[in-house]
């Protein structure tokens, strides 16, 4: 299992931290704008799944400046805070944490992996690993999926 959680965490790390332009062969380099504006971007943080929204990246996080409602707002513009690794709350470094969650869902009857605020690829790399497991998983937003299967349940959906 390490090796399964070290890739998603690996993946994940590169994307987050993409390597410097300048270092790459054959390219010079290229200073980043202050902030940018990303237009038609999905919201993720309910089940409707809005694709008009506009977000400005910049130096203090990203800002919806058109179309947000109250999830959207919550959702982007949180603060991340700094992720470390930890065991049983207390620090620890990365191999140690990667040896421990991989104890606990070796020892898991059914492992249940919630609370998932992510993006597609993340999801992919979670469905994976809950495969692989024999584990569930949940999204964070799933309230809102589960209220249209109600509505579908019990009134039909027509398109």
């Amino acid at each position: 299992m390490v090796p399964v959680l070290w890739y998603i965490i690996k993946v994940r790390e590169t994307e987050r931290y993409p390597p410097n332009r300048s270092t790459l062969a054959g390219m010079t380099t290229v200073s980043e704008p202050l902030s940018t504006v990303q237009t038609s971007v999905p919201c993720p943080f309910c089940g409707i799944l809005c694709d008009d929204l506009e977000v400005t990246t910049g130096p203090s996080g990203l800002k919806v400046t058109k179309n947000g409602c109250t999830k959207a707002v919550a959702g982007f513009e949180r603060q991340v805070s700094g992720a470390s690794p930890m065991i049983a709350g207390k620090p620890s470094t990365l191999p140690e944490a990667l040896c421990a969650a991989t104890q606990i869902i070796k020892a898991a009857r059914l492992p249940l992996y919630g609370g998932l605020g992510t993006d597609v690829d993340g999801i992919r790399a979670v469905m994976a690993l809950a495969d692989k497991s024999g584990g569930v998983v949940d999204h964070a937003l799933s309230e809102g999926q589960y209220r249209n299967f109600r509505v579908l349940q019990s009134q039909g959906w027509f398109m």
